[in-house]
């Protein structure tokens, strides 16, 4: 992949009891969820058979990154869709690398692990060690966070052009 943009970093390390009172709501998010083509095809996405709110509640801090992504002038939507997929791989990949039994990643968007989630023919999923759920998917409130705690905005194209910036957002649950 050219490399015609730049990479800035912000991270936020937030209270999950905080976080959790001001940025989940578990049933507003999962309403936008079953309007999306990933509802109940991916491991990684609603319906589940647990409460999310049981994720949050077994970590007390809540460390979470955004890379934000500032393209070159005349980048494409197919130009920058790619870029925002490698970079969001790359997160992912870095955050996972700081994992532990006392650390858990949330993704930045659904699961892309495979081209195919086993979910949809009825099978486990085949990289439960490498699929994470999205702050999303357990209630998170992305564009809200980015706000509160990043003081970004997360930017929309709305007439097929590239916005000024594209920032993925992940994270990592930390029990002290």
């Amino acid at each position: 992949m050219n490399k015609n943009y730049t990479i800035e970093v912000k991270t936020a390390v937030i209270d999950v009891k905080e976080y959790v009172r001001e940025c989940v709501d578990v049933e507003k998010f999962l309403a936008f969820c079953k309007e999306c083509s990933s509802y109940g095809k991916k491991w990684s996405c609603a319906p589940f058979d647990f409460n999310p709110l049981d994720i949050w509640a077994k970590y007390d801090e809540f460390e979470v990154t955004a890379y934000i992504l500032r393209p070159e002038k005349g980048m494409t939507m197919k130009e920058a869709y790619e870029m925002l997929t490698f970079e969001k791989n790359r997160m992912q990949a870095e955050l996972q690398k700081t994992e532990n039994e006392n650390r858990y990643v949330l993704g930045a968007g659904s699961c892309t692990v495979c081209e195919k989630c086993a979910r949809i023919e009825g099978s486990p999923c085949r990289f439960p060690e490498k699929m994470r759920y999205s702050i999303e998917a357990l209630g998170g409130d992305v564009v809200k966070t980015a706000e509160k705690y990043l003081g970004m905005k997360i930017l929309w194209s709305t007439d097929g052009s590239v916005p000024e910036y594209l920032m993925p957002v992940g994270g990592v649950l930390v029990k002290r």
